[in-house]
């Protein structure tokens, strides 16, 4: 990810880091474990992410996220990402579907 973004769109770095990984599927509780922080910390980055990128769920911030270039999904298409979000399907649950070839994958 550009320095540039995070400094135009006012993202601190462990922000940017909490984006990667819920857009990997993790929770609050997988994120928070793994930098040895509570869920509700998480929670606040979570939060403040959403206001920054102007969106109400994981779902619209992970497919925003991806449209900036901010993180990558690979193997979706952009007709999958749209689907994903009207549906507001989970971004822990986008393997699944792209697996059982619900969603298409990129050419």
């Amino acid at each position: 990810m550009s320095r540039s973004y995070v400094k135009v769109h006012a993202l601190t770095e462990r922000e940017c880091d909490v984006l990667r990984l819920m857009a990997e599927g993790k929770s609050h509780a997988e994120i928070g474990k793994e930098w040895c922080i509570s869920p509700a910390t998480v929670r606040t980055h979570a939060n403040a992410i959403y206001s920054k990128l102007h969106v109400t769920s994981r779902t619209d911030a992970v497919i925003k996220a991806h449209a900036w270039g901010i993180v990558r999904l690979p193997g979706l298409s952009p007709v999958a990402l749209a689907i994903l979000q009207l549906l507001r399907v989970e971004p822990g649950a986008w393997q699944e579907l792209i697996e059982s070839g619900v969603l298409e994958r990129e050419p």
